[in-house]
């Protein structure tokens, strides 16, 4: 059973608490928030127009569902929020670059992996070296002993782990917390939260979990 909250949030965009369609196609509508976040709004009507075209074009044995990731955003701000304000010598790692960044100590952070398993750095952002060692210099300078790090999806479970252990490698006394807006479990790749509890040893906090397979 799901909680109010999202029994909620999954009226409101129309969804189910188990999507029983194959080849379902859920599409996060997040463009408003990534233009906002870019400094402009794309507004409601082009929104509109590119969920339509999306629709359309989409595989035919697959059917469609929009879901507003607003309210997921709100509340991984303010779960960060919360930890900075509740711990002492405490720091936050956005790992998503739409993700608004909370009022504090805050550290963002644009990788993922490539083919290879490797981190690589996100179009558009700075070389993946150079972010690491950023990284590195931060959590040196801040000297923290308390650390969240946040992000919207947990899918395959892997970027997130590396990141948690290379901040570990150069920070072995270092509190690590995790907070996730949806994780995926129980499928074969897409089984990110136990792989990432495996991998890493911490239990996340999610907005919501997603049953892969």
């Amino acid at each position: 059973m799901v909680n109010r909250v999202i029994s909620i949030w999954l009226k409101n965009n129309n969804m189910t608490e188990e999507i029983t369609t194959p080849y379902s196609y859920t599409l996060a509508m997040d463009l408003r928030p990534v233009m906002m976040a870019l400094g402009q709004d794309c507004g409601i009507e082009q929104e509109k127009q590119l969920t339509k075209v999306v629709e359309t074009y989409r595989p035919a044995k697959m059917d469609f569902r929009t879901t507003d990731m607003t309210e997921v955003y709100d509340w991984l701000v303010a779960r960060a929020q919360d930890f900075l304000t509740d711990n002492l010598n405490s720091g936050v790692i956005v790992c998503d670059r739409f993700v608004p960044s909370p009022s504090g100590n805050t550290f963002r952070l644009d990788l993922c992996r490539n083919p290879a398993g490797k981190l690589t750095n996100r179009p558009g952002t700075p070389e993946s070296d150079k972010q690491i060692l950023l990284l590195k210099n931060w959590l040196k300078e801040k000297n923290l002993s308390q650390l969240l790090l946040v992000d919207d999806v947990l899918a395959r479970g892997e970027t997130a782990a590396k990141i948690t252990n290379l901040v570990r490698q150069n920070k072995p006394d270092i509190n690590i917390q995790a907070v996730f807006g949806a994780a995926s479990f129980g499928g074969n790749d897409w089984s990110g939260l136990e792989k990432f509890q495996a991998q890493t040893g911490i239990a996340p906090e999610t907005f919501m979990t997603i049953k892969a397979g």
